[in-house]
């Protein structure tokens, strides 16, 4: 679960710009987030090798997407 078990422990975003492990394969960049409902984690999403640098303003715009996507899936 590597990644994705660091984000829901911090319950937080994690931003990884240079992953170097052979692990990855093809991952060279990773961003991912937490979705929350009631403080409570209810989904957890990522994305991956973007040509630039990941940053907080990625974290906001990708959170405001899937918040608005959880809302509709709860209608």
């Amino acid at each position: 679960t590597g990644l994705w078990r660091d984000v829901v422990r911090q319950r937080n975003s994690v931003i990884m710009n240079k992953v170097t492990t052979e692990a990855t394969g093809s991952l060279s960049s990773f961003l991912a987030i937490p979705i929350f409902d009631h403080h409570k984690i209810v989904a957890v999403t990522g994305v991956a090798n973007k040509e630039d640098a990941y940053t907080q303003d990625d974290v906001e715009d990708l959170t405001i997407l899937l918040e608005e996507v959880w809302t509709i899936h709860l209608r």
